[in-house]
């Protein structure tokens, strides 16, 4: 098991849902809405995660990876929804995901 499982199995940390079965979607068709909350939600997670890492000081530069993924989160969502984005939700989700890499603890 990679050293950052290890880390977060130790510190009880859950990870965000990462089907859509686990958002409550039983059917695989999904709107703008739910795909941006989905890809929120991911993004708002993995920020925390990162936080959290970054408390314990961060010895294996997991948080790093954490924030990764939130971009990960960002570049999937705005391939699902190219063409249909609404509301400035590029700008604030980009705004959200950068949060991750700007934490100073």
């Amino acid at each position: 098991m990679p050293q950052w499982q290890l880390i977060a199995l130790a510190e009880g940390w859950t990870r965000p849902p990462l089907t859509f079965h686990e958002f409550g979607m039983s059917q695989k068709r999904w709107s703008y809405q739910q795909l941006t909350q989905s890809a929120e939600t991911a993004i708002t997670n993995y920020n925390e995660m990162a936080r959290n890492v970054r408390m314990d000081g961060d010895p294996v530069g997991v948080a790093s990876m954490f924030h990764q993924r939130a971009i990960g989160a960002l570049e999937t969502w705005r391939d699902l929804t190219m063409g249909w984005q609404e509301n400035d939700d590029d700008a604030r989700l980009t705004a959200l995901a950068m949060q991750s890499s700007s934490v100073n603890i």
